[in-house]
């Protein structure tokens, strides 16, 4: 969805999150790896923790 909505905006940055509520084994990853210029977030999520990784996103430099 994220290669679809950055149709004309290269540098889009976006987030990903989890679709299902299983909690990730210390050590073990998504299916595939987010992006450039996004990040994983799981679920669930609080409001706060939603805002702080917002904010990671668009302070990181951006992708090449």
């Amino acid at each position: 969805m994220a290669r679809c909505s950055s149709g004309g905006v290269p540098r889009q940055r976006c987030y990903e999150y989890s679709t299902a509520r299983r909690r990730w084994r210390r050590g073990h990853s998504p299916a595939r790896p987010p992006r450039a210029g996004s990040c994983f977030l799981q679920k669930p999520f609080t409001p706060e923790v939603l805002a702080r990784k917002v904010r990671e996103v668009l302070d990181a430099p951006e992708p090449n």
